[in-house]
């Protein structure tokens, strides 16, 4: 019973996301919060046209496809440093508006070994990693948002989305110059509230970061909680605005 509720309940909100996502739908102050990230960033932007988004963590497109959806015509950067999971990307999308890239963002440029896991989307390049299901490791190239940008000639970044495992933080180091110039507007990041799991974004940490930079946060989605009886909060996705 509790396996077809889950169904009932994932097949509503992904078909009300989809409808959220419909260009005739306005952008209401009515409805509830916290249900699209897409749809709230749009309805607190006061626009649908975000012309270009970082999808920082790829993976295989799970994001992007959400992104797609919404903003069909906005220029999206899907970066994935893992070699595997980049030829699943690459192959799921073939737009003119969608680039793929095999590589990794950091706080500088050079290598660095990517820890893989049977479950990709547990990839990260954090240390001691406390996830099961380890198989391999890879070299992979890094870079940074301020260097990416320059060499793309991207100069704003509307929405830069972060799912890296724990490794955010120093993403967002690496694009100091793009932050303090206030050239991205928006951030969604997964976050946890456990100081001590190494695999997930310290929330604290990176609110006070990104703090610093004027960024105010406006929302959870995607929350996991756990316990019993769903007590406690384990990680989600928060979203952030530059401040006017």
């Amino acid at each position: 019973m509790s396996s077809f509720n889950l169904f009932l309940g994932s097949t509503f909100h992904r078909s009300l996301r989809y409808l959220l996502s419909r260009p005739f739908i306005p952008l209401s102050r009515k409805f509830p919060c916290g249900i699209s990230y897409c749809y709230d960033l749009c309805r607190f932007l006061g626009t649908r046209d975000l012309p270009i988004i970082f999808d920082v963590g790829a993976n295989q497109g799970q994001t992007a496809a959400e992104l797609v959806r919404y903003f069909p015509r906005s220029s999206i950067y899907c970066i994935e440093p893992s070699r595997i999971s980049y030829e699943v990307l690459k192959q799921r999308f073939q737009s003119e508006y969608v680039f793929c890239f095999n590589l990794g963002f950091g706080s500088q440029v050079g290598q660095l070994l990517l820890n893989q896991y049977s479950n990709s989307e547990l990839n990260t390049f954090t240390r001691n990693a406390p996830r099961d299901g380890f198989v391999s490791q890879e070299m992979v190239e890094l870079t940074t948002i301020d260097e990416f940008s320059v060499h793309l000639g991207v100069n704003n970044i509307d929405l830069l989305k972060m799912d890296v495992q724990g490794w955010e933080l120093n993403v967002l180091k690496g694009s100091e110059r793009m932050l303090r110039t206030r050239r991205i507007t928006s951030v969604l990041s997964e976050v946890t509230f456990d100081a001590n799991c190494s695999d997930v974004q310290y929330f604290e940490e990176q609110h006070s970061f990104l703090a610093h930079y004027g960024f105010r946060l406006v929302g959870f989605y995607e929350t996991f909680r756990w316990g019993k009886v769903k007590e406690y909060l384990g990680f989600t996705n928060a979203l952030y605005i530059l401040s006017n």
